[in-house]
């Protein structure tokens, strides 16, 4: 059987093992910790950091293709695996111009796409410069990866620049400043292509974030027409990608579409795709990185929404509130199956499928709403 190596053992290479093991592939995890999500599911798995040379050579020479659950592994250890003649999808010269978030945008505005204004800063007297240029608020973000908000920080007024330049320059990262965009809805699409060039669409969805972290996603199938599908599918050309994409975007209030950030990887945004689509972003990512043929994305319903289940409190869901959360008919749960619980922290997540778009987001946000026992689910 054909063994697909994943670097990282969180829950998006857990929902990649179980999406590979389902069509015949062997799935072996690299990852530090022996108990992690993805280590759960497989009894391919080694413990070890992909950071250390010797290890990951080891790793590789040992499966028939690589791919990585997180933009965090840096394309020169990418380049390294390539070098010893393995296959690593997406490969280091698609991470090289993803990684860098500033060198993402120059590579999008040189292929025709929009995006926000930006600039690379080393000093705090060059984002007030950028201030001064284009007002406030404005973002400043650190160049390289950072998720979930944890590495930006949101500037509204000048006496704020000085907090906010402190704590990102303390990370001993390149910085960069965008201006903030004041957009009607936050949109997402998965794209997947082929080692063949052939390229798959799923929906735009619309995103809703809680504490700057993906907290709602409302698929229909209508966003298979949506404008969003033809940029993202000139993203994924423009880095030369092979697998699955997550591209975010913003939806201007006079329509327009500005590309916000790029993942080289399946994408929580895309987590619906598990029950809602004739093929999961996960199974079309694990295809395309063995060159094999894509699944279909057709929704397999009119609407569907999947709520991400946060931890509100550093305590364990009990096994009645599990009990609760399977009781509504239609909502799927995913457990991730981490070891420990802490607010803002994604957990698991339910996903609803339905004719009617309400009735999908009813049900997925009652059970996460049991589930994790927290008002917040209404916000």
């Amino acid at each position: 059987m054909t063994t697909l190596g994943i670097l990282g053992g969180g829950q998006l290479a857990r929902m990649l093992a179980q999406a590979g093991q389902r069509i015949g592939v062997n799935v072996a995890i690299l990852d530090e910790d022996e108990l992690s999500p993805a280590m759960q599911v497989t009894s391919f798995g080694v413990t070890g950091s992909w950071r250390d040379r010797e290890t990951l050579a080891d790793f590789a020479d040992a499966v028939d293709a690589i791919t990585m659950e997180s933009e965090f592994v840096p394309a020169e250890l990418i380049a390294f695996i390539e070098q010893r003649g393995r296959r690593v999808l997406p490969g280091s010269r698609t991470l090289a111009l993803v990684q860098d978030k500033f060198t993402q945008k120059q590579t999008l505005n040189a292929a025709g796409l929009p995006t926000t204004e930006y600039a690379a800063v080393d000093s705090l007297s060059e984002v007030q410069a950028f201030a001064a240029q284009h007002g406030y608020p404005l973002v400043l973000k650190t160049r390289t990866p950072g998720y979930d908000g944890y590495s930006n920080a949101q500037i509204n007024r000048e006496s704020e620049a000085q907090a906010a330049w402190d704590k990102l320059s303390a990370t001993g990262r390149a910085l960069m400043v965008e201006r903030f965009v004041h957009f009607k809805r936050e949109l997402a699409i998965i794209v997947v292509r082929g080692q063949d060039g052939r390229i798959v669409t799923y929906p735009a969805t619309e995103m809703l974030r809680l504490d700057h972290i993906c907290h709602v996603v409302r698929a229909h199938r209508s966003g298979f027409d949506h404008p969003a599908k033809e940029i993202g599918r000139a993203v994924v050309e423009a880095v030369d990608g092979v697998g699955a994409f997550g591209i975010e975007m913003f939806e201007l209030p006079d329509g327009r579409l500005l590309v916000n950030e790029v993942a080289p990887r399946v994408h929580n945004s895309g987590h619906y795709t598990i029950e809602a689509c004739l093929t999961s972003q996960f199974e079309n990512h694990v295809r395309a990185v063995l060159g094999l043929p894509l699944g279909w994305p057709d929704m397999v319903k009119q609407a569907a929404v999947m709520v991400n289940c946060l931890g509100v409190r550093d305590e364990m869901p009990k096994p009645r509130d599990f009990a609760r959360a399977l009781s509504y008919r239609g909502a799927h749960l995913h457990w991730y199956g981490k070891r420990e619980c802490r607010k803002g922290y994604e957990m698991g997540h339910v996903t609803a499928v339905h004719d009617s778009p309400s009735e999908a987001e009813r049900i997925a946000r009652m059970a996460a709403g049991d589930l994790m026992s927290a008002s917040a689910w209404f916000l």
